[in-house]
């Protein structure tokens, strides 16, 4: 799948479309990275209405392509290194939603997969 990161596009327009293809899964974006195996603050997320634009290091188009097979970590690396924006994937799980920190190494398709059994 291809996502299109446009500076104009507000936050939710991208979680959107990427839960499009991973409905038990969403992704969050943080103006800080989280450290490796460690959870984001809450403090550092942006609020779903801001423009993405706003906190991209790269303020041009950028189109970021994955798979099922994409790791979670490869996933999040992407977006830091093509459009300098720090996400963090989370799991549904229930009725609320954990971050993947301990799970990073899995496939967006694990994840996903996991997240409709728990659902």
């Amino acid at each position: 799948m291809k996502i299109a990161i446009l500076p104009d596009q507000t936050i939710q327009l991208v979680q959107q479309a990427f839960q499009k293809s991973f409905p038990f899964l969403k992704i969050e974006f943080f103006t800080r990275a989280h450290g490796e195996g460690r959870p984001s603050e809450a403090k550092f997320l942006v609020p779903i209405h801001r423009r993405i634009g706003d906190y991209m290091k790269v303020n041009a188009p950028q189109e970021l392509a994955f798979d099922a097979q994409t790791k979670v970590m490869d996933l999040e690396k992407m977006f830091q290194l093509q459009c300098g924006l720090f996400v963090q994937v989370f799991r549904k799980s229930g009725r609320v939603w954990l971050e993947t920190t301990i799970t990073d190494d899995w496939t967006l398709e694990k994840q996903n997969q996991q997240g409709m059994e728990l659902e």
